[in-house]
């Protein structure tokens, strides 16, 4: 059985502030671009954030990748 979230050190608590924090931020992005427009131009700015969100995403992993080897 693996390590649970309270035996796994400080490593863990750091990524799941982490993944916290990413979490907050999309929330926030979201919150803004429904603010900011009604109708069809709030459906593209949606749209356009989506594509950003997984284009970031997959950049990330590909990074990730570059870099871990």
């Amino acid at each position: 059985m693996g390590p649970t979230v309270l035996g796994a050190g400080p490593r863990c608590w750091i990524r799941s502030l982490q993944g916290i924090g990413a979490g907050g931020a999309a929330i926030i992005a979201r919150v803004v671009v429904r603010e900011l427009g009604d109708g069809d131009a709030l459906a593209q700015r949606l749209s356009v954030l989506s594509i950003a969100f997984v284009t970031a995403l997959g950049g990330g992993h590909f990074a990730g990748g570059l870099i871990g080897g």
